[in-house]
């Protein structure tokens, strides 16, 4: 089944939060990719990736850390708390 993903990346880091969705959920995957991109703010970048090797063709927002939790994303949208490594 054809995975679709947001990743959540802030700019002035190395790595990035990813939550990952399937077909059966592409609604979840809309509402959630609106709410994060109408509230993240710069440096944080929201992107929707989609296909079997996404994660591998896009690896310039690797490493990636996995998130389950719709709230926990939103949550990094909001404080601009993102996984990764500070590049300064």
């Amino acid at each position: 089944m054809p995975k679709n993903y947001i990743v959540v990346h802030d700019f002035n880091k190395i790595g990035s939060a990813v939550m990952e969705f399937t077909d059966k959920n592409i609604d979840a995957l809309n509402r959630l990719f609106g709410q994060c991109m109408a509230i993240a703010e710069s440096p944080v970048q929201v992107v929707r990736l989609g296909g079997p090797n996404a994660l591998e063709v896009y690896s310039e927002y690797s490493p990636f850390t996995f998130v389950t939790s719709e709230q926990e994303l939103l949550n990094m949208c909001i404080t601009g708390n993102v996984p990764g490594e500070s590049m300064a």
